[in-house]
């Protein structure tokens, strides 16, 4: 019974062997795998899957917990299978739907080919300006713009530079790449806003940037008029003129609209009426550059009161000004008859009346010195009033346009020391400067080639800029603002709470548009702060803020990144009070770098096989974040194989089949003699060697010279034998030897 035990576990071994090399075989390349997608939610998506052999089973799961696809489904999927080929498919992915779905093949006894495919969420671009967004050059001047892609997206985005919303693309003074616009030998002509824009399946972002270049350039004087002859003095500049003067000095006024990018000014000097002379313009930039005009002069004439109808019930009065003569006395015909006194001690003089009656046929008459000129008018004729003027927080001044005007002048707080005018043309929209704290008073008035409207109602616009301060982990603060006017420079002072002034520190220069931040590293956890926001002209941002340094959330523990497949499982420890957590993925590695938010304690990143990887996680709340985890850097995404669970189970069953053996037929070692006889068969004599006896088989037929004892060396001698073999035995498979013993 000893001996069939020993073989039947002999055979178990050769059989788990036989299994587990099976098992270990090489799955045969998939006639078609499911290949790993990026979509949005709603997209329809279908993953193929299919082997070139007989499978005994095709099945789906889903997800590192392996869940099975079947009816009804864990997914908002539909499943389609003929022979070795199967089909899942997803009419309508929804976010619950992104996950790792695999086809297993089952192909044998133990072998089973599994092929991954991933759904994936798109994720827009994340698309950072780097560097200064608004440079300002002279011509001839090289400039360079860089982006960075902070977070490529899934789809990776492309970024395509553009102006004006065309392409652009590298050309003798232009080079571009996927993150940096170069611009050499610049002139006039390459001013204006470029974009670089991010774009991905998921959605688009752009940063833009600015180039003014520095540019005078003025007109030859225009000379208009007999009687009363105007002379215009015309200039385009960036930045603006400072002055535009007159020679033999006149008083005037200088006008000037900009794009944005160039600045037109005008001048326009009314010749009084003392006839011909020769009169000089002076054009002079802050750059500085200073380019002198001339025109002669060859006519008199007197002066012409012009008017001009301002909405229904107004009157818009000009006259050019006659020499030597400082005030005029304005009255009109009906209702008018008190004279009214106008002061003017310049070239162009003008006054508005208001409050007539509408289509009412008026004369106005204007007296000085020895003379008199009059005029007339029906009024009523004057164009609508603007309405639905609105202002942003941020500058922006809109309103419902007139299709008969031509122009828009929009008065900001008019009638203060620090009124001006901006002369808006071809849109219902521009911007005005503002500023932490502000108070502006906006008017709007159109005007056309032959008349204006009243100004519109008063819109007050009261700035706010609100800048917060949140703690990061236990030494760091995040100050946050916005910047106000387009690009600013500011710098930021902190200290101790108490401290006094001598103990204040510097930043350095922080240029910034729109959203503005900063952090404050390496202070005293457990201090408070006083932090104040300056620009770089000198002039707070806000008032005194308070910071509580070592408040932030703790820091992020346990980040482990294990690799499956094609991907990286992410886990850490939660951290108390976060809302959620930033993964930051390749910051300090090679190969795309990226950040995702998520609110769990784990997360699955997409990864190639071969490449490095490193991970971050940091915790963040409504109050603060914590700092930075400790990177894990992840190298390869191999797994080892497992050892196959038949080969376990086959040394498994060896094992009890030796064990019950060895309960049945002791520890010791045994040898047996066979004689085999034509006469009588076999006969067995069996000794023993290390003192466990087994019974000894006795033939009676037999007579032996020399029985079996328990010595080193047995003899064994039967009489009329024709064979005689020897058998060793021990309870350990390994030492079973048959035939090894001499006769």
């Amino acid at each position: 019974m000893c001996i069939g035990m020993y073989r039947l576990a002999l055979r178990s071994l050769l059989v788990a062997l036989a299994w587990s090399f099976v098992e270990s075989q090489t799955c045969a390349p998939f006639t078609r795998s499911p290949q790993s997608v990026v979509v949005n939610p709603g997209e329809a998506v279908s993953l193929y899957c299919a082997y070139p052999t007989n499978t005994s089973a095709v099945t789906w799961d889903k997800g590192t917990s392996h869940a099975a696809i079947h009816d009804p489904y864990p997914c908002n999927c539909l499943l389609q299978q003929n022979g070795t080929a199967s089909v899942l498919t997803f009419p309508s992915i929804g976010n619950g739907d992104f996950d790792i779905y695999s086809c297993n093949v089952q192909i044998g006894p133990g072998l089973t080919c599994t092929s991954n495919a991933n759904v994936t969420k798109a994720v827009p671009p994340v698309l950072t300006a780097v560097g200064n967004t608004s440079q300002t050059v002279a011509q001839g001047s090289t400039v360079t713009f860089s982006v960075s892609l902070t977070n490529p997206g899934l789809p990776l985005a492309n970024v395509v530079w553009s102006k004006g919303g065309v392409p652009l693309s590298n050309t003798s003074n232009m080079v571009v790449t996927s993150t940096t616009l170069q611009l050499s030998n610049i002139q006039v002509g390459d001013r204006g806003q470029y974009v670089a824009t991010a774009t991905n399946k998921a959605g688009s972002v752009s940063a833009s940037f600015s180039l003014f270049v520095q540019y005078l350039e003025v007109d030859p004087i225009q000379v208009t008029g007999f009687s009363t002859v105007q002379l215009t003095c015309s200039a385009r500049s960036y930045p603006a003129v400072t002055s535009m003067s007159w020679a033999p000095a006149q008083s005037t006024s200088t006008t000037t609209t900009n794009d944005g990018y160039l600045f037109t000014s005008s001048s326009v000097l009314t010749v009084p009426s003392d006839c011909a002379r020769t009169y000089q313009c002076t054009v002079i930039q802050s750059v500085p550059m200073t380019t002198i005009k001339t025109a002669a002069v060859q006519a008199c004439g007197g002066t012409v009161l012009n008017l001009v109808p301002v909405g229904v019930d107004g009157v818009f009065l000009v006259w050019n000004s006659a020499q030597g003569v400082p005030s005029y006395s304005l009255t009109y015909q009906p209702n008018g008859t008190t004279p009214r006194s106008i002061s003017c001690q310049s070239a162009r003089c003008n006054a508005t009346i208001d409050g007539l009656t509408p289509g009412i046929l008026y004369t106005f008459y204007l007296n000085y010195a020895q003379a008199s000129v009059f005029s007339f008018i029906t009024t009523g004729s004057g164009l609508s009033s603007i309405t639905n003027v609105m202002v942003s927080q941020s500058g922006v001044v809109s309103w419902n346009g007139l299709a008969e005007a031509i122009g828009y002048l929009v008065y900001v707080n008019k009638d203060t020391p620090n009124a001006y005018v901006l002369n808006v043309t071809s849109t219902t929209m521009t911007t005005v400067a503002t500023s932490c704290s502000m108070s502006l008073v906006i008017q709007v008035q159109a005007y056309s080639l032959s008349a204006f409207s009243n100004l519109s109602s008063p819109v007050t616009l009261t700035t706010k800029c609100a800048p917060v301060v949140k703690p990061v982990g236990s030494t760091s603060v995040l100050v946050e603002w916005t910047a106000s006017g387009g690009t600013s420079s500011y710098v930021i002072s902190y200290q101790i709470s108490g401290t006094g002034g001598s103990q204040a520190m510097m930043t350095g220069l922080i240029s910034c548009m729109g959203k503005c931040n900063y952090t404050l590293t390496g202070l005293t956890s457990g201090s408070v702060y006083n932090i104040t926001i300056i620009r770089a002209t000198g002039q707070a941002v806000t008032s005194t803020l308070l910071a509580s340094v070592g408040s932030g959330l703790n820091g992020v523990t346990g980040l482990v990144a294990t690799p499956s497949g094609n991907t990286a499982q992410l886990k850490w420890n939660a951290v108390a009070n976060a809302n959620g957590y930033l993964v930051y993925v390749n910051q300090t590695s090679t190969g795309a770098s990226y950040i995702v938010t998520t609110s769990s304690v784990m997360h699955t990143v997409a990864i190639t096989c071969g490449l490095p990887y490193t991970f971050a996680v940091q915790a963040y709340s409504d109050g603060g974040y914590s700092d930075v985890s400790p990177p894990v850097k992840l190298n390869s995404c191999e797994t080892s194989s497992p050892i196959p669970q038949n080969l376990i189970i086959g040394v498994v069953v060896v094992g009890v089949l030796v064990l019950v053996a060895s309960v049945f037929c002791g520890l010791g070692v045994w040898y047996a003699c066979t004689s085999n006889s034509k006469d009588k068969g076999d006969a067995r004599s069996v000794t023993s060697i290390e003192g466990v006896s087994p019974t000894t088989i006795q033939e009676t037929d037999f007579s032996r010279e020399e029985p079996a004892t328990a010595v080193p060396t047995p003899n064994c001698n039967f009489l009329r034998s024709h064979k005689i073999t020897w058998e060793h035995h021990s309870n350990t498979l390994r030492d079973l030897d048959r035939g090894g013993i001499s006769v």
